[in-house]
């Protein structure tokens, strides 16, 4: 079976309608470079993120619009901002971190939106019944280098847009010895 690559992936905020045009106002996205799920981008936007203390980070947006506003940040980003944000699935914004965004028309000033992404496997469908996987299935991956290096507590998401990809935050990659050319295989 083919192994799944790894996408290492960096800080970046979805935006729900209202906040982007808070943020950009009426200005329409730009398409800077798609991602490898279908109908994602990165914009040509970026967003401050303010944090405790003083501290700030650019962010970039990733499109389309969501229904809710979503930073995700890595470990380290969360203590370089002094925020806390708890491991969560995206979507899951149960107390998120708060922030405060600035964008090139405007700001919010206090927003419960910050979390650190759970590790996770997107998967179509048919690849998903390949392996015998189910959407929010908790598995653990091997890399198909050696030395082989076990990435335990990976939650498979499951939808017909996906292609197969791992995605790990830079901490995580870091933790594990990991590149983005490293492949794996289910253990």
């Amino acid at each position: 079976m083919t192994p799944i690559p790894l996408e290492i992936v960096y800080r970046h905020i979805h935006l729900s309608s209202k906040d982007r045009q808070m943020l950009f106002g009426d200005f329409p996205w730009t398409k800077q470079s798609s991602t490898k799920h279908q109908g994602q981008f990165f914009s040509g936007d970026c967003v401050l993120v303010k944090g405790g203390k003083g501290k700030e980070l650019f962010v970039p947006v990733l499109g389309p619009e969501r229904q809710k506003t979503q930073v995700e940040l890595t470990a380290t980003d969360a203590m370089a901002l002094g925020i806390k944000a708890p491991s969560r699935l995206s979507g899951d914004m149960g107390r998120a971190g708060v922030v405060a965004l600035e964008g090139a028309a405007g700001s919010i000033k206090k927003l419960a939106c910050a979390i650190l992404p759970i590790r996770h496997l997107h998967l179509s469908e048919k690849r998903a019944k390949q392996f015998g996987f189910h959407h929010s299935d908790v598995i653990s991956l091997v890399t198909t280098s050696s030395p082989s290096r076990v990435i335990p507590y990976v939650v498979v998401r499951v939808h017909p847009s996906f292609h197969p990809v791992l995605h790990l935050t830079i901490d995580e990659a870091i933790l594990y010895g990991l590149h983005s050319s490293d492949t794996f295989q289910p253990l």
